[in-house]
């Protein structure tokens, strides 16, 4: 066990703090995480590893890992919903975003980003990838359906030909990205 990983046993909480408990530990043995995601049923959690280029998914009702996927570059955002985990990935060439099969545990898509990925986020029902992008000087918000072969620019013209836009807010306002 790493060092750092505070032992526990899942069936038993370990109380570290008054409104903080440990309830499960798992050693990944890939390196730093760059960050986690839990599946919208959670039941799974996915954790990026940039220095060992790979992926972890986790069982998280068990706290323990069942597959380590190798990624040739990068990965370091990830978000996840229903089946799936959308990982961007930082490339030598461009950025992308890596579509994940969390039961499979396969890549099953990667779709090329212009510019620099900056965050990811997947709508509740699944059917849309937001991706926040820098390219030279413009900072924007990407939507893309899973099975398009690109990300475009949320709200632009290729958005509004293909019928994608921002989801709307409780006082249906877009949402907006500066």
């Amino acid at each position: 066990m790493h060092k750092n990983t505070v032992p526990a046993d899942v069936t038993e909480a370990t109380v570290v703090g008054p409104d903080f408990a440990v309830l499960g530990t798992v050693d990944l043995q890939r390196g730093a995480i760059a960050d986690l995601a839990v599946s919208t049923d959670g039941s799974t959690v996915v954790a990026t590893h940039y220095g060992s280029g790979s992926i972890s998914v986790i069982d998280a009702d068990a706290m323990a890992t069942g597959t380590a996927i190798d990624i040739p570059v990068e990965p370091f955002l990830v978000t996840a919903a229903e089946r799936r985990a959308y990982v961007a990935i930082g490339g030598h060439q461009h950025d992308s975003v890596a579509v994940i099969d969390t039961v499979t545990k396969q890549v099953i898509a990667n779709y090329a980003v212009e510019g620099t990925v900056a965050d990811v986020a997947v709508s509740p029902d699944g059917t849309r990838i937001f991706v926040g992008q820098i390219e030279r000087d413009q900072t924007r918000v990407g939507v893309m359906r899973p099975g398009a072969d690109r990300v475009m620019p949320a709200g632009g013209q290729h958005a509004q030909e293909d019928g994608a836009h921002l989801p709307r807010g409780p006082d249906d306002e877009r949402a907006h990205a500066f």
